[in-house]
């Protein structure tokens, strides 16, 4: 990874780290999350909560996802490497070692045999749980003993919450391997798009997940805790929430089973539209700001979750040294491609004791970052094969650098990009297996290429189009941006002859990058 980071000074902030009190950590992972949905970033929206984390601590404008979707973004916190490396048996079949990889959602999952960040924090010290979504494989649950559920159940039936309940059971032991010492109340998959078939069950209820956040801070004991709380939302609403109304009713649905009583942990959903309207807010957010159909009554419900989860902090008395993480896992309009508006997320940190509050930068920031961060406000030493591609951006939270990050490497499918903050390379390069699934589907094959099978890849014909709609340089294999100029990367510099020299720098860029993957990519070799 291209970067100058200077040792002596992050020697200093992890010996300064290693005898003080090792902080709390608090990852919220949200889905699919959008500027425009957040107030401190400008939206028209109530967000109270999520303000309080930027207003408190550290806002960031350039912060990162390297692969715009769910399962490689979440790889990358958890490892703290580009989904590239992963190593994973399922990767491998969708993609012969030396071979030019396309990183897609169904084929990247955590190695059995490689280390992870909880596992690094409970090997420290840590007490580690997790609820809310998860999405990260093995993407044949069948793998870790899940059943599958008869289609004829029906929502209450006892038949089917004892068969949901076991896997609930199944996902703890299998997140035990993992290093997360506590789970529950987990999200395999999106709503609608794993076995639970039985008509009623596909509902988000994020109240249920809130419950199991806050219920493992009510057994907290002497040690740390790191806590990885992921709500579904904002991912476009599926199965039976569709539209917000229905959502009212339905907070004893769940994927473990027909909750006996709701959670009462937070505001109730039917007080929200009232208290839209009392603040003045509209409820649809423009088109122009996220491409998919939520409103903001869906946003509101999640910064009521969010809301509770801090206030626990504070009724616990551990705010102040608990370094607060939030994140979306992708952005909407160039999702599933390595342009800006899908890569570039919400990111927010907040840690009283360290951080300055009210703090804004434009620094990049990477999710493969938060690793090597995390485990050095921790104190602890990165373990060999932990955090390849990240660095420790400690410095910039303490306000001793104004930056750590030179550039920041994205990957999606057939497309790689690198950028220094203003100048932003794109390369789409297709092989021979591309050209092949052109032929059998009768279709461009995009930015998505043969990773995809074939079923998958007609269903996300969609996004394509979209992307051809909103991106008129989308099928151009060398693409050339000037983020200052044009952030929504609309004017292609690359055949301009005014900006060959930038043309090249980029692309020496890229083959330095790549020399350090076991990879190769079109003609950035390894």
């Amino acid at each position: 990874m291209i970067r100058k980071c200077l040792t002596a000074a992050v020697s200093s902030v992890l010996t300064v780290a290693a005898v003080q009190e090792k902080p709390n950590i608090l990852f919220i992972v949200t889905d699919d999350q959008d500027f425009a949905t957040i107030g401190a970033y400008g939206g028209n929206v109530l967000t109270p909560n999520m303000d309080r984390i930027a207003r408190e601590g550290m806002r960031f404008n350039r912060g990162y996802c390297t692969s715009s979707s769910c399962a490689p973004s979440r790889y990358g916190i958890m490892t703290g490497r580009l989904a590239s490396r992963c190593s994973a048996k399922e990767f491998g079949a969708k993609n012969a070692p030396g071979e030019q990889a396309y990183i897609t959602n169904d084929a990247i999952v955590l190695e059995p045999d490689r280390p992870t960040l909880p596992q690094a924090l409970q090997a420290g010290g840590y007490r580690t749980g997790i609820t809310g979504k998860w999405h990260l494989g093995p993407h044949h649950y069948e793998t870790i003993g899940m059943q599958n559920v008869s289609k004829d159940w029906k929502l209450g039936d006892p038949e089917a919450d004892v068969v949901l309940q076991e896997n609930q059971r199944k996902i703890a032991a299998y997140f035990k391997t993992l290093g997360f010492e506590y789970t529950a109340n987990m999200y395999w998959d999106n709503v609608g798009e794993w076995s639970v078939y039985i008509d009623g069950y596909n509902a988000q209820n994020l109240e249920w997940t809130v419950d199991g956040a806050l219920k493992f801070l009510d057994q907290q004991d002497d040690r740390p805790f790191f806590f990885w709380f992921a709500p579904l939302q904002m991912h476009n609403p599926c199965g039976a929430v569709k539209e917000f109304a229905p959502l009212v009713g339905s907070e004893r649905i769940t994927p473990a089973g027909l909750l006996a009583e709701a959670p009462q942990v937070q505001p109730p959903r039917s007080t929200i539209l009232s208290r839209l309207e009392e603040a003045g807010v509209p409820l649809k957010i423009p088109q122009t700001d996220a491409c998919v159909k939520y409103g903001t009554e869906y946003v509101l419900w999640l910064d009521d979750g969010i809301g509770a989860i801090l206030n626990k902090l504070d009724q616990m008395g551990v705010a102040d040294n608990t370094l607060v993480v939030f994140f979306s896992d992708n952005a909407t309009w160039g999702k599933f491609h390595t342009y800006e508006r899908g890569c570039n997320v919400p990111l927010m940190m907040r840690w009283p004791d360290r951080i300055k509050a009210g703090s804004v930068t434009d620094a990049l920031v990477a999710n493969v970052d938060f690793a090597p961060t995390v485990l050095a406000a921790a104190g602890l030493d990165v373990p060999a094969d932990l955090g390849t591609d990240g660095v420790n951006q400690l410095p910039l939270l303490d306000g001793e650098k104004p930056s750590v990050r030179e550039t920041v490497m994205l990957e999606f499918g057939t497309s790689r990009s690198i950028s220094d903050g203003k100048w932003k390379y794109i390369a789409i390069r297709h092989t021979d297996r591309d050209r092949e699934f052109e032929k059998k589907t009768g279709l461009p094959s995009g930015h998505w290429g043969a990773g995809e099978t074939v079923p998958r890849f007609k269903g996300l014909q969609g996004w394509r189009k979209w992307h051809e709609k909103n991106y008129p340089a989308y099928y151009d294999s060398d693409q050339l941006y000037d983020l200052e100029k044009d952030p929504e990367e609309q004017s292609n510099l690359a055949a301009n002859p005014e900006y060959a020299d930038v043309l090249v720098r980029m692309k020496k860029m890229m083959t330095d990058e790549m020399k350090e993957l076991s990879r190769p990519f079109g003609e950035f070799k390894n």
